[in-house]
C-alpha cells in the first residue's frame, strides 16, 4: 500500500444534538451532505484505487460523495461499523460518559449493556487492517466512524489503545498516510478539516 486515507462521515442530526448513534442507521443531515460534497472536492484530484466504507448510511453517503469523482464502486465492510453503545444509543453523550466514569473502569474496558467495549472494536479493526495489508491495493480510502477511525489510526501508527484521546476525529475530517516501499510511514496528517471552512 502506498497511500491510505481514513475519513469520518459528515455530520448528522444526532451529532448536532450530541446524541449517541452507534449502530443506529442515521443518515447525513443537510449540513452533513454539504460537508461530504466539500470532502469529495478536496479529494477529487487524489489518486484513489479502492474505496471501502462502513455499510451504515452516514458513512456510505460520505463515501458516495467521494467515489463520484473517481468513478469507483464502493465496497462495504461490516467490520467498519460504528461501535455499539447498547442501551445508550439514542441518548445523550453525557449520559454515557457519566455511566462510564461511575463504573470506575478504564474507557476501553467499559461495556455498555448490549454494546461493545472499545477493545472489541479494536479487535475487529485489527482483523480488517490485516486483511487490507494482504491485498494488492495501492491507494485506499476508508469511510467510517469516530471510534473505528481512532482504532485504525492508532494501529496504523503502531500506537496503543491507551492513546485513544490524543487526537480528534471531526466530521468529514481527513487522516492521510504515505508509506515507503518497505511499508513504514513516510509522512502523515490527522484530522484535517480545512476543506470544510467557508471560502
Amino acid at each position: 500500500m502506498k497511500r491510505l486515507f481514513i475519513v469520518r462521515h459528515g455530520i448528522t442530526a444526532n451529532n448536532a444534538a450530541k446524541l449517541i448513534q452507534g449502530t443506529r442507521d442515521i443518515p447525513l443531515s443537510d449540513s452533513g451532505h454539504r460537508q461530504a460534497r466539500a470532502l469529495g472536492q478536496a479529494l477529487a484530484e487524489e489518486k484513489i484505487d479502492l474505496i471501502i466504507s462502513s455499510p451504515q448510511a452516514r458513512a456510505l453517503q460520505t463515501a458516495q460523495a467521494i467515489a463520484q469523482h473517481h468513478r469507483l464502486p464502493i465496497i462495504t465492510d461490516e467490520r467498519l461499523r460504528e461501535r455499539s453503545f447498547g442501551i445508550f444509543e439514542g441518548g445523550p453523550v453525557q449520559e454515557y460518559q457519566e455511566a462510564r466514569a461511575a463504573s470506575g473502569l478504564l474507557r476501553w474496558h467499559f461495556k455498555p449493556d448490549g454494546g461493545e467495549t472499545i477493545l472489541e472494536v479494536w479487535e475487529r479493526c485489527s482483523n480488517f487492517l490485516s486483511w487490507l495489508k494482504q491485498s494488492d491495493a495501492q491507494n485506499v480510502l476508508i469511510a467510517a466512524h469516530e471510534a473505528v477511525n481512532r482504532c485504525l489510526v492508532l494501529m496504523t501508527l503502531d500506537r496503543p489503545v491507551t492513546e485513544w484521546t490524543t487526537f480528534k476525529q471531526e466530521n468529514c475530517c481527513i487522516n492521510q498516510f504515505q508509506f515507503r516501499a518497505d511499508g513504514t510511514i513516510e509522512r502523515y496528517e490527522l484530522n484535517r478539516t480545512g476543506h470544510l471552512e467557508a471560502p
